[in-house]
């Protein structure tokens, strides 16, 4: 049977009046973010481990929570730590705006971890430990979820004005620290809060919508549509075929289709989940039915626009 092992995680708040108390609902609504962000890492890290609350004590106010699980449930502790300390290298981390931070879900980037895992437990010397830890934490930090809650915790505490500085520390089960405390300055959290959520739009060459609802005069109004199988509301971006449907030199029937360049809008919710946020069609290609079938003009500049690029794309080997 495998042995269990105890280890706890101390999270302190510093206060700017000296006090050792802290308004309950800042106080609670922290914690919802921190023991989400637990479960996520011990999630990616593919380890299982039970988290219990211990009595906070004074000297500010300190939160600490008991790990139980197998001897990995240290590995999990200690990348916790760092992950509440390793300030966002770039801009594009910073905003979540970097395709890459959605990545993490991806079974190489979880074979990746695999890997550190084994690599972190032939290590001997703590200063190699400690550069394994730190690799590990810089793959853990590229969720969009532990990104999320991170900013979530940060964003509550700044708002927070007495909190002054908090750190963390790894603790064994006798409390008595694994590694020293890492301290946070109020002036460094706003390095860690995502101001916005907004995500890359991504762009679907060739998509296919059956057209349901066309706009048939100006304005500012929303088609709709079915793209596969399901059904959207999307605006129309292509101005040129705005005015071929207005001015009547595109008809639409039942089973109408059109070939586009799909936009679909995204941002991070509250939790890090991906969510749509919109739709648009930035060109129309062609437009198909029973009684018509042709190319836009600027669907056909489109199409010779990419094979250019492409054409040199392969010229240069890139």
């Amino acid at each position: 049977m495998e042995s269990r092992c105890l280890q706890k995680f101390e999270l302190h708040y510093f206060f700017s009046d000296d006090s050792h108390s802290m308004d309950a609902l800042v106080r609670n609504d922290c914690e919802r973010e921190l023991l989400a962000l637990f479960k996520e890492c011990s999630e990616i890290l593919g380890i299982k481990c039970n988290v219990e609350s211990e009595a906070f004590s004074e000297g500010g106010l300190k939160e600490v929570w008991n790990f139980l699980g197998t001897p990995q449930v240290a590995l999990v502790v200690a990348v916790l730590a760092l992950v509440m300390s390793r300030y966002p290298p770039t801009d594009s981390e910073r905003n979540a705006a970097d395709e890459k931070l959605l990545e993490l879900q991806t079974e190489e980037a979880r074979l990746n971890i695999e890997k550190l895992k084994l690599e972190l437990k032939k290590l001997k010397e703590d200063k190699e430990n400690q550069e394994a830890l730190e690799i590990i934490s810089d793959e853990v930090v590229k969720s969009s979820k532990v990104l999320v809650r991170r900013s979530n915790f940060y964003e509550k505490a700044i708002r927070y004005e007495k909190i002054s500085n908090v750190s963390y520390t790894h603790l064994n089960f006798e409390n008595i620290p694994v590694s020293p405390s890492i301290n946070i300055d109020r002036d460094a959290f706003r390095f860690f809060i995502i101001y916005s959520k907004a995500l890359k739009p991504i762009n679907i060459e060739d998509a296919e919508i059956e057209i349901v609802s066309p706009v048939l005069k100006a304005g500012n109004y929303k088609w709709k549509g079915i793209y596969e199988d399901e059904v959207i509301t999307f605006a129309m971006s292509d101005g040129d075929f705005r005015y071929q449907v207005q001015s009547k030199q595109v008809a639409f029937q039942n089973g109408s289709t059109i070939t586009c360049v799909l936009e679909i809008q995204r941002k991070l919710d509250e939790t890090g989940e991906i969510v749509i946020t919109g739709y648009a069609v930035t060109t129309v290609i062609g437009k198909y039915d029973s009684t018509q079938s042709l190319q836009t003009p600027q669907g056909k500049a489109y199409k010779q626009a990419k094979k250019y690029a492409e054409s040199q794309q392969d010229l240069f080997g890139k």
